[in-house]
C-alpha cells in the first residue's frame, strides 16, 4: 500500500479509488496519505477527496485533510459537490 501511495501525485484518484477498494478498512490512512503526497497539486487533492466521498469517507474527515492540504473552504465544497 505505501508504494501504491508514493505513487499518488503521479497517478492520482485512479490510485486512491483501487486502494480504498482494496482497503476499505483503511480508507481513512490512504486519503490522509495521498492528499499530503499530493499537496502542491490542488487539482489533484480535490479529485482525491471526491474519490474518497464516494467510498464513504466521513466528510469531517476529508475537510480536516483538505484544510492540512491548504485548500480553502470553497474548494473544499466544491469538491465534495462534484
Amino acid at each position: 500500500m505505501t508504494s501504491a501511495l508514493n505513487a499518488v501525485p503521479f497517478v492520482g484518484e485512479y490510485v486512491v479509488d483501487a486502494l480504498l477498494a482494496v482497503f476499505p478498512n483503511e480508507a481513512e490512512t490512504v486519503v490522509e496519505t495521498a492528499v499530503r503526497e499530493s499537496a502542491q497539486q490542488r487539482e489533484q487533492i480535490v479529485r482525491i477527496l471526491n474519490t474518497a466521498q464516494h467510498a464513504g469517507v466521513p466528510q469531517d474527515k476529508l475537510k480536516q485533510y483538505a484544510m492540512s492540504a491548504g485548500l480553502s473552504e470553497e474548494d473544499f465544497d466544491s469538491a465534495l459537490d462534484n
